[in-house]
Parts: C-alpha cells; structure tokens; sequence
C-alpha cells in the first residue's frame, strides 16, 4: 500500500512537471487550447499506460508480501516440528544406566515369590517335625536321635574335633585310624552348625523344596534348623491319656506343648525368612549380573562362585562335584542393584549424560532405596515378634512368682 501511495505522488509530479514545461515552452496563454490538445494526444495515452504498469507492478508485489505473510507460521510450524524431533530424540533415549538396572531388576518379582514358597516350605518341614505330624516325623524321640546322631557320623564329623577324638566319627586321627571312605568329606565337616559358612557367607544356595530331589545344601539346611530351631521333640502323648475326666494334667500338657511350639515358630520364621532369600532366582539375569562383575575385574568363575555358590557342590560323602549353574537368587540380586552396581566406574561415567536420563536413573535407584526399606520393615516387625516372646517369657517368670507367693501365703493364713 505504502508503495501505491509513493507511486502515485510520483504521477502527479510528473504530470505537473509535464504541465509547467509545456506552459513554458508555448510563450503565450494565446495556445491555451492547442496545450488542451498536446496534453490528450501526448500525455494522457502514456500516462494511462504508466499507471496500469504501476499498477500491476505494484499488485505482484503485494502478492509477494503476502506470500511472505504465508509463509511465516508454516516456517515456524516446520521449525517447533524439528526442535520437538531433536528433543525426543534427546529426551526420550534411555541412557545405559536404566537400562542396567532395568535389566537387572526383571526377575525380582519372580524370585522374591520362590524365597517365598522355600519359607513356607521350611517353616511347614519345622513344624511338622516338632508336631509329630505323619510320617514327617521320626517314630519316637529316641529314634530321631539315633538318626541324628547317624547323620552327624556320616555327613558331618570332623575327625579333629574333641581333641582329634570325636565318639562319633568312624575313625580316630589319634590313631591314624581315619581313611576317605570312613570319614566325612572336608567341605561338609560341621556344616550343620556352622552358620556363616553354610548359608550366611554365600548368596545364593542350591535349595529348591518344591521337588523330590535333595539336594547336599538341603540337607545340610535341615539339619542345621534340627540343631538351631528344635533340637530335641517331645515325648509322645498317648491318646487314652488326653481325657480331661481321667488325667486333666496330661491333657493340659497338650496345650503346653502347643504353645511352646507357637514360641518357636516366631524364632523359626526369622531364620526360614533369612534362608528363603538365598534360593535360585526365576533366571534371565544371570549372564547380565556376571557381565557387570567381569567388567570390574573379576573372571568369570570368580563371578559365578560369588553369585551361585561357594565353588563346589557336594552331593553324597566322598563325591565333591564342580559347581553347578545356578541362577542368582534374590539376595545375589539385590547385592548386585545395591552394592556392586556403585562400585562400577562405568556407572558414573555414564552419569555424563541428558539430563533426562540421570532424572530416569535417580528414580530407579529410589525404586531399589524403596525395596530395601520394605526388607528392613519387615526385619522391624520380625524383631518386634522376638521381643513380643521374650518379654511374654519374663512375664510367665513373674506370673508363677507371684501366683506361688500368694498361694503360700494363703496356705500359711488358713
């Protein structure tokens, strides 16, 4: 518009211009009327033409402006579509830190349900053991002696022990009278009381409950609870003896014992709970857990005895197999998530990375934090039942004080 007006305004100058100059050279006013002809024959046909070109020129170039004017807000739309493409492409990469942990946390859920079923079971083995439940249990309190005492000969003795003269070995270091297939194997010597070596130094166990197979840690495991948990049964209550009319105090002894049994449950789930977490994972991150301990250093058979067992695996006394493929369990994984993963430098080198990411790794590393702090809510509650039972066993102590205080007192007034 701007270019219409200033054309224009030049169309008039020129006019005038044409107009004066044209007065000027006719000399006289006497040419009034020839100028009135000069000007329609001279001036009026180019000047139309001049002002039809103006106006073309002047209409193409207002179509350029607003082709510009068009153009603007589908350049801008093409620019947010690019800045929007290079942030997703920045944002939306999952660096390789989430993607380790996210690999290394696929089989938890997996794994904490089969530590759960080995809890269970070893509870239910405990309890039926303690019972007399079917035939779980021995026939009578000195045949479950008897057997124990067999095993300890056959699985367990250490020739060493009580002065290198132990009353239930078969043989006697004393008097070299000891040979490989009288004496237990050296990996098994008192592993059924040795509970750092057994299970508490070692992340993973070859235990799994839910087959007909036993396996020498389970063996070893059970024998180890006999010990710990229940080391002697009662003795058998005959049935005829339980009617409350002919012996109410055997009878009574029946709910004594139950309750005795319902205390030591309590105990008994803390040690099953430690225990359960130490079975065979679901598997599927077995090679990933290994590839991350290899890359800090350590070989591949050093990476898997940590993770799967303690670098044998023994089955009958005398026969020492190499260890077997053994997924991690839930405590090898949570070692790996909460310990070994820190302890890479590849981690924080990868820390060097869009910011979207370190914010995607900071919510993983609280997913794991928040994890942990469920374990040790639950060690919280086991701790509060262990108390529960002493301060009710303290309690029972002063009870019968009292209640033998007072009835002598009665006995002495009356």
């Amino acid at each position: 518009m701007a270019d219409l007006i200033r054309y224009s305004k030049m169309r008039q100058t020129i006019l005038l211009t044409g107009m004066l100059g044209c007065l000027g050279l006719s000399g006289s006013p006497a040419h009034a009327g020839g100028f009135g002809t000069y000007i329609q024959q001279n001036w009026i046909p180019p000047l139309e033409q001049m002002t039809g070109q103006l106006v073309a020129a002047a209409t193409y170039t207002t179509g350029m402006i607003g082709g510009f004017f068009d153009s603007v807000p589908v350049l801008n739309a093409q620019r947010k579509m690019q800045e929007l493409q290079a942030r997703a492409i920045k944002d939306y990469t999952p660096g390789e830190n989430l993607c380790r942990i996210g690999t290394l946390t696929r089989s938890l859920a997996a794994s904490e349900e089969k530590a759960e079923v080995t809890r269970a079971t070893v509870a239910a083995m405990m309890q039926d053991r303690e019972t007399a439940n079917a035939s779980r249990s021995k026939i009578s309190k000195n045949a479950d002696r008897e057997a124990r005492i067999q095993n300890l000969r056959r699985l367990y003795c250490d020739p060493g022990d009580n002065d290198k003269v132990p009353p239930a070995c078969n043989c006697n270091l004393a008097n070299n009278t000891c040979t490989p297939n009288e004496s237990p194997i050296g990996p098994r010597q008192n592993r059924d009381l040795d509970f750092a070596r057994l299970w508490n130094a070692r992340l993973t166990m070859d235990i799994d409950f839910t087959n007909d197979q036993m396996t020498a840690d389970e063996v070893d495991l059970i024998n180890f609870f006999y010990n710990i948990s229940s080391p002697d049964t009662f003795t058998r209550l005959v049935r005829e003896n339980m009617r409350l009319t002919d012996s109410p105090v055997t009878a009574f002894s029946w709910q004594d014992m139950r309750q005795i049994f319902a205390a030591r449950s309590v105990s008994r789930n803390s040690l099953t709970t430690l225990v359960s977490t130490k079975t065979p994972g679901a598997g599927g991150v077995a090679d990933y857990m290994v590839g991350l301990l290899r890359s800090m250093g350590m070989s591949n058979e050093e990476a898997k005895r940590m993770l799967e067992n303690e670098g044998m695996k023994t089955e009958r006394p005398g026969n020492v197999a190499s260890a077997k493929n053994i997924d991690p369990s839930y405590d090898a994984q949570m070692e790996i998530l909460t310990k070994k993963l820190y302890q890479d430098p590849n981690f924080y080198v990868n820390l060097v990375d869009k910011p979207a990411n370190i914010k995607r790794t900071k919510v993983a590393m609280l997913a794991v934090d928040l994890m942990e702090r469920h374990r040790v809510l639950d060690t919280n509650l086991r701790k509060e039942m262990l108390l529960s039972q002493l301060l009710e066993r303290k309690i029972r102590e002063h009870e019968e004080y009292v209640f033998k205080r007072d009835l002598m007192l009665k006995s002495s007034s009356q």
